[in-house]
């Protein structure tokens, strides 16, 4: 049985922000944070690449109720992400059936890598990607991150991780439920920041959980995708999860989902 994520007033951040935060300090108004009427000191916002997040010292704002992200999310599956999933499904098919020949050709290893992520509110699901990996080096615990030059990427991997193609067998995963087309990327639940698990660098790091994890998501789009081998890698990523959740909205959807293709697919040459 999963635990679902609760805001606890009495958790702390178990390492100190080591930047400055970008905007001014803000009051507490009546009604302006629905889940967090009892935080009264503290209080301010940042900006995160565009998007305003609420934050009391520094820790995430609870803004919206599990009732509206809730609302959100049937919206998003059917404004976004049925529409988005069965057209992309379609017009990347011979795309998807050349890099599924290209890997099977490379070594004759299995083409789909599958790997156990947690979703929402913390249920564990099965993510699919094309195998970039020697069939050896796969690592179903997601605990041995990808690093720029990894000599355990094979070289077809490689181009279909720089494309992000090894991503696209994902669209099934939003298809059946288990992914949208943006959300925060789902974790594995050995997840490390700055080779600590995630959760005790940032105690409140299941804020994360309180929508369904994306294909692509607005840390992506904005620059933050690979390793979290430092603290203000993961730190940033978490940021930006943050403020879409806060924010979520089918518009900022798509907007995320044009980013991503603009800034990594077009101008990505990473791992």
């Amino acid at each position: 049985m999963y635990q679902k994520f609760e805001f606890s007033a009495d958790r702390q951040p178990a390492a100190p922000l080591d930047r400055e935060i970008d905007g001014v300090k803000g009051a507490s108004g009546a009604g302006a944070y629905p889940e967090n009427k009892s935080v009264n000191a503290g209080i301010h916002t940042k900006s995160i690449s565009g998007i305003r997040s609420w934050w009391s010292g520094e820790r995430p704002l609870k803004v919206k109720s599990e009732a509206e992200l809730r609302a959100f999310m049937r919206r998003q599956r059917v404004f976004v992400d049925l529409p988005v999933a069965v057209l992309a499904a379609f017009a990347l098919a011979p795309i998807m059936a050349l890099a599924a020949i290209l890997i099977k050709l490379q070594d004759g290893g299995p083409i789909i890598f599958r790997q156990e992520r947690m979703g929402l509110d913390g249920k564990p699901f099965e993510i699919l990607k094309f195998r970039s990996m020697g069939v050896e080096h796969g690592d179903p615990t997601g605990r041995l991150q990808t690093l720029r030059n990894d000599t355990r990427v094979t070289a077809v991997g490689r181009l279909l991780r720089a494309t992000s193609i090894d991503e696209l067998p994902q669209l099934w995963n939003v298809l059946r439920g288990d992914l949208s087309m943006v959300g925060p990327r789902p974790m594995v639940a050995a997840q490390e920041i700055s080779g600590r698990p995630a959760r005790e660098v940032i105690p409140d790091y299941d804020f994360r959980q309180q929508v369904r994890p994306g294909l692509t998501g607005w840390a992506q789009a904005n620059g933050y995708r690979g390793p979290t081998t430092t603290y203000n890698a993961g730190l940033g990523r978490f940021e930006h999860d943050v403020a879409y959740i806060q924010s979520a909205s089918c518009l900022l959807d798509y907007w995320t989902m044009l980013l991503t293709f603009v800034k990594q697919v077009i101008m990505y040459t990473g791992t």
